[in-house]
């Protein structure tokens, strides 16, 4: 394994010692649209969209080479 990829930057150490692995943003509207598009309710678009963002703070933090495979297989779930 490549030692760079393994080893995750530390930008900043937070006073807690938590991993903070990032903020999730749902635009409502949007999910809406989606929902839609998808014909499917609005609190499962959301949920999708959370469960995404939540696979990309993931493969980022772990720095995944495999991060598109996670989020088609999150997707799945639905």
């Amino acid at each position: 394994m490549n030692e760079q990829l393994d080893a995750a930057p530390v930008f900043v150490k937070v006073p807690d010692g938590k991993l903070h692995l990032g903020d999730i943003v749902i635009s409502y509207p949007t999910a809406l649209k989606q929902a839609l598009e998808h014909n499917h309710p609005v609190n499962r678009e959301i949920a999708i969209l959370l469960i995404h963002g939540i696979l990309h703070l993931l493969a980022m933090t772990m720095m995944s080479r495999h991060a598109s495979g996670k989020c088609t297989a999150g997707n799945r779930l639905f």
